[in-house]
């Protein structure tokens, strides 16, 4: 009797591991969800800097913002070599060494004070990132199609943004503690590192390894790389010159200025949620909309002389913007050759933080080349140039719409 009720228990038990590790499982959606939380963590704990400049007093102040930004160079090492570890090791294990890594290395600056460690610590959370940060995007190419995988990429996006609030608010509440404290909002890498390595099954032998090409790139991929690429260079300019825009115009606080991206960033949060609706219904029209909408948005914002007006630009311009990413993340895997996305998502986002980090001397540049150097200019320049990609998308539509419809046909 007892031996049949307990095969009867592993038989339930074997059916829900089966259930749960379906790709139709909320569970199996929010596991690989979850992952790009820990993709917006690095900045989490930029509000503690004046504290651990106070317990480091013979660094610098560079030195100790230099610890926040850390992360972003091994990021941007470890995702041009994430695709080749992930076909050495698989996919999920990958993952896992990654949230590992992350977990590890993003608590210890709880239990030192040594400047160098705390920096080796950094860069080591930031290579942990890298490792799966392409594979953030990739993975809904692998388990997903058409509107199912476009609406968990614009969940992907509110995601990340929920979670950039969460990691402040509490960051926020636990420096009275002090900034040693703060750093446990790292260890939320671990509990994510179990849901995942319960709920995903392993990809590692899933073939033979004969069977597997190997990644490469396209003409394809490497167009809508260096599109995303000037995408996030113009859309950059709208968090750089945010509050100077409103302080030059004399209708505005640095403080107010922040609020502008935090509505910004709402907007896009929104935008994430609503992507997959909006995408059912105009598919490819998405890119080129947004696109429009999003450049009348920016010289709207340009021209804006009161803060109302701007605040509700800001909430309208991250809803738009928001549909950007998740349309050329799922145009990259369509495009890309087979079993290549993660190295088609890894080329995407080195142009994203190459992008960003050129931005600043870019539109620097940009302002002394036509001697205006006030944030409305700039940032008039950045809409338009939306407006020209937006423009060259419909006519490019419009021209090849005939060739693509007659090789249907065929």
């Amino acid at each position: 009797m007892l031996t049949e009720v307990f095969s009867v228990v592993v038989i339930i038990l074997k059916e829900l591991v089966i259930m749960v590790r379906s790709p139709k499982s909320w569970l199996f959606k929010v596991a690989i969800l979850s992952i790009s939380l820990v993709l917006v963590a690095a900045n989490a704990v930029a509000g503690v800097i004046p504290l651990m400049e106070a317990s480091l007093p013979h660094v610098s102040h560079a030195a100790v913002e230099g610890l926040i930004t850390a992360p972003s160079i091994t990021v941007l090492i470890f995702v041009i070599f994430s695709s080749a570890i992930s076909d050495h090791i698989g996919m999920k294990n990958t993952v896992l060494l990654g949230l590992l890594i992350t977990g590890v290395s993003g608590i210890i600056p709880m239990f030192t004070s040594s400047y160098w460690v705390i920096l080796a610590a950094r860069l080591g959370f930031g290579a942990g990132l890298g490792l799966f940060n392409s594979i953030a995007y990739s993975i809904f190419s692998i388990y997903y199609e058409g509107d199912e995988r476009a609406t968990l990429l614009g969940f992907q996006g509110a995601v990340t943004a929920v979670g950039s609030i969460l990691f402040f608010l509490v960051v926020a509440q636990l420096t009275p503690m002090g900034w040693h404290a703060t750093f446990i909002v790292y260890g939320i890498s671990f509990l994510i590192l179990a849901l995942f390595a319960l709920v995903v099954p392993s990809d590692r032998h899933q073939q033979g390894d004969e069977d597997q090409p190997k990644q490469s790139i396209n003409r394809a991929v490497i167009g809508y790389s260096l599109l995303w690429f000037l995408i996030m260079m113009l859309f950059t300019l709208v968090t750089l010159k945010a509050s100077t825009l409103i302080i030059a115009g004399g209708y505005g606080t640095a403080a107010q200025g922040s609020l502008i991206l935090a509505i910004v960033g709402g907007g896009q949060m929104l935008g994430g949620l609503v992507y997959g609706s909006v995408y059912k219904r105009i598919a490819t029209s998405v890119l080129p909309g947004s696109a429009l909408l999003t450049g009348i948005l920016i010289v709207g914002l340009a021209l804006s002389r009161t803060l109302w007006l701007t605040f509700v630009i800001a909430a309208l311009l991250g809803i738009t913007s928001a549909f950007v990413g998740p349309y050329l993340f799922g145009r990259v895997a369509d495009v890309a050759p087979a079993n290549s996305a993660t190295l088609a998502s890894s080329i995407m986002l080195i142009g994203i933080n190459i992008a960003s980090f050129i931005a600043p001397y870019f539109w620097g540049l940009v302002a002394n080349l036509f001697h205006n150097t006030t944030p409305s200019f700039n940032l008039t320049i950045s809409g338009i140039a939306f407006l020209i990609i937006g423009v060259i998308v419909v006519v490019g539509r419009l021209i090849h719409h005939p060739k693509k419809t007659q090789s249907d046909v065929q």
